[in-house]
């Protein structure tokens, strides 16, 4: 089962190449300005998972 376990394991692992990663390093650093349809949609959630 150990085997198993370590093969699901190395298969689960994310590898990125060194210009994926400074992609993904540059977009979590440096995110985008939210554009108008990302407001509506952030507008629209809150709105219905507001409390009530």
């Amino acid at each position: 089962m150990e085997r198993t376990e370590q093969t699901i394991e190395k298969r689960a692992m994310l590898i990125l190449t060194a210009r994926e990663t400074k992609a993904f390093a540059d977009a979590i650093l440096n995110p985008p300005k939210p554009n108008p349809v990302f407001r509506k949609a952030a507008r629209e959630y809150r709105e219905k998972t507001a409390r009530r």
